[in-house]
């Protein structure tokens, strides 16, 4: 017998009694088992955090005492995440562990966590742990009502009377281990001190984030782990960071939970003042209910009938929103974008977005090492326009892309974003005009875009095939070369988007690729203005919608 067999009977024996007495006997009786069975002893030292399932106590929302069974995202993020990571640095294999958790409320990460860095302290000798957490009362909170209620309700045979035990320490004399808690950004905190690992708890709600963050983050030692663990809180410190992780320029996993990974937010129809047929007849029709508008509820559609939600589930999200309101989807995210957009000022529509991202259209083809998607091969007949946004191509961030649209369907059929020279970017913009038909093709000529166009038209003959601004569509084009492509000034950008949010909207155009889609969702409007600064697809998707009517001088049909 081993470990897991023991916490599979401790489980077993819950399940049959329901007896916290019950439960302190056998935990007793495990522990000798355990200390007199080298074998488990060793599993044990090696993995400490199954000591939690094997000893620890909880208090449950019912305020009632019971065994500290994991639930589905603590176990996920044990078992997948800092489990192995553990394992991997225990023999030496990696040394700093950095991860960052993006969750919903209340899935018990500061509870796991918690409890994870007891089990090192009642494990290891000289083990220095340390929770910084968001403000006063969570720091309180953690102390005496996690840290401490664990430690006070372990067996005799393995809790020992702490040489400090105080509202911010645990110090334990026999292994000389401790841990701490303190505010994010009180004096001194951390300082000096010699870390195992490191809390940092709802971290986005930090004060000065990066300020105080690298401050304790100094007192690591080479052989630690580090943990932010945090709701979203709009596009601040942390969403930048958590930017860096997904774009690959950071030394910290990210992993991001689904407010629906928690099973038991769920919640039945009793007490309701409409029936479990109403409610799941306007979720399957899309229909405005309780005053819930229709968008919300073909997000619900999609959760039920794509994710694989149940109906108690999604009826538990609905009674949040009529609870929350539009902060449901920052308290409670379906996707990462979904946690950040709605604690900012979203320009286009998220919920249409969200359920446009859902469907998850799958490209018929992928090129360059996913820098080319195909959605659709062009069509005898049809006519196709491509929008561009160039840039330099000499940086990793820094990237050209076209966008190509079937102007009687309004169909994305392709799109591109790469890094690459604006001659390069050019030649591959006349491939793809051939191939669909002879496309109109619409560069932005700011900046860069002058070497793409010049390419288009003195190497690849395409001048007939180039967009030219309404403005100088009555000009004589061989003396007006500079007036081919898309000018964005002030006033044509926000024509450009608010066109393409009308068309969003209603439908007219169909937008099919992820990354299109993410960028569309991560535009934001502060203080009046509109940035889509990097979102380089937005602009490219912009384009070809605002310059659809137009019809290249080449046009075959």
């Amino acid at each position: 017998m081993g470990c897991k067999d023991l916490i599979e009977e401790r489980k077993k024996l819950w399940g049959i009694t329901k007896d916290i007495d019950a439960d302190l006997e056998w935990r007793v009786a495990s522990w000798r088992e355990i200390i007199s069975d080298r074998k488990i002893f060793e599993e044990l030292l090696e993995k400490p955090w199954l000591l939690i399932e094997l000893q620890f106590v909880v208090i449950d929302k019912d305020f009632n005492e019971v065994p500290f069974f994991l639930n589905e995202v603590q176990r996920d993020f044990q078992d997948n995440t800092l489990g192995p990571l553990y394992i991997k640095q225990l023999y030496k294999e990696v040394e700093q562990i950095k991860i960052k958790i993006l969750k919903g409320r209340q899935q018990g990460f500061t509870t796991y966590i918690t409890a994870f860095q007891l089990c090192l302290a009642l494990t290891l000798h000289g083990f220095r742990g340390f929770t910084m957490a968001h403000d006063s009362e969570s720091t309180g909170s953690i102390f005496t009502d996690i840290s401490k209620g664990f430690y006070d309700s372990l067996i005799d045979e393995i809790r020992e009377e702490p040489k400090r035990s105080n509202a911010r320490e645990l110090v334990l004399e026999s292994n000389k281990s401790a841990w701490r808690v303190a505010t994010a950004g009180s004096k001194r905190a951390g300082r000096g001190k010699k870390l195992k690992m490191l809390h940092n708890s709802e971290k986005a709600f930090w004060e000065n984030m990066r300020k105080n963050a690298a401050a304790i983050s100094q007192a690591l030692t080479k052989y630690s782990i580090e943990i932010d663990e945090t709701t979203a809180n709009g596009f601040n410190e942390f969403k930048e960071d958590w930017d860096e992780i997904r774009e690959g320029n950071s030394k910290w996993l990210g992993v991001f939970y689904a407010w629906y990974r928690t099973s038991e937010y769920r919640k039945s129809f009793k007490g309701t003042n409409y029936t479990e047929y109403e409610f799941l007849e306007a979720v399957e029709n899309g229909e405005r209910f309780m005053g819930v508008d229709s968008k919300f509820m073909k997000l619900l559609n999609q959760l039920l009938n794509t994710a694989g939600l149940d109906k108690y589930q999604v009826h538990w999200y609905f009674d949040k929103r009529l609870e929350l309101k539009d902060l449901v989807f920052q308290e409670y995210p379906c996707t990462e974008e979904q946690a950040f957009l709605y604690s900012g000022n979203p320009y286009f529509d998220i919920e249409l977005l969200d359920l446009l991202l859902m469907k998850k259209y799958k490209p018929l083809e992928v090129l360059n090492n996913g820098e080319i998607e195909i959605y659709e091969y062009p069509s005898p007949g049809e006519r196709y326009v491509i929008g561009s946004d160039v840039a330099e191509g000499l940086e990793e961030a820094d990237s050209s892309t076209f966008f190509i649209l079937n102007v009687r369907t309004g169909e994305e059929v392709a799109n591109g974003e790469y890094i690459m020279t604006p001659d390069n970017h050019g030649r591959i913009l006349d491939k793809y005009s051939k191939m669909y038909n002879n496309a109109l093709i619409a560069v932005e000529r700011n900046n860069h875009g002058h070497s793409v166009l010049n390419t288009l038209e003195n190497e690849c003959k395409a001048s007939l095939r180039l967009y030219i601004t309404q403005a100088d569509a009555t000009s004589v084009r061989k003396t007006q070369k500079d007036k081919y492509g898309w000018q964005t000034t002030e006033p044509s950008k926000y024509f450009m988007l608010d066109e393409l949010d009308t068309a969003i909207r209603r439908e007219y155009i169909k937008i099919k690729s992820t990354r299109t889609l993410k960028q569309l969702r991560s535009v934001i409007k502060e203080n009046g203005k509109i940035s889509v600064n990097g979102k380089d697809l937005v602009v490219a998707v912009a384009i070809a919608w605002a310059v659809r009517k137009s019809r290249p001088v080449a046009a075959m049909w």
